[in-house]
């Protein structure tokens, strides 16, 4: 079942450095917020550090890159909430097949140690206890 369609959300981001998406996407970093190409999430889970998303797209005729993006902002509740979007960069692809990746990303690199987070991305939360 499809969560949500990440291209629409506000928390949309694209990443600061120099270059843009590298197509590694395997750490949490912190980006400011730009639309850029949709993506739809199916399953998500958190194994130790590791976010796992199951994530679908058209395109198949160029390299995809993503990235997942925070804004370094971390809500106070209790657990403490961080906001996450999944930025995708198709880089043109016009093609139109649907392809599914798994991808994974670790959560360690948000530097909060010791304390049990609420990982909100779309419209699913998962919890996660950083080590």
């Amino acid at each position: 079942m499809r969560h949500t369609l990440i291209g629409l959300l506000a928390l949309m981001v694209a990443c600061e450095e120099p270059g843009g998406l590298d197509g590694t996407g395997t750490a949490l970093e912190q980006c400011s917020t730009d639309p850029i190409d949709p993506v739809f999430l199916s399953e998500m889970s958190i194994d130790g550090s590791t976010l796992t998303l199951d994530a679908s797209y058209g395109g198949g005729c160029e390299e995809h890159a993503f990235q997942l993006c925070w804004d370094g902002s971390v809500m106070e509740s209790d657990p403490v909430q961080i906001n996450v979007a999944l930025i995708h960069d198709g880089n043109g692809d016009s093609c139109e097949a649907e392809v599914t990746e798994t991808l994974s990303f670790d959560l360690s690199t948000a530097g909060l140690s010791g304390q049990v987070v609420m990982v909100n991305i779309g419209d699913e939360s998962l919890e996660y206890t950083a080590e």
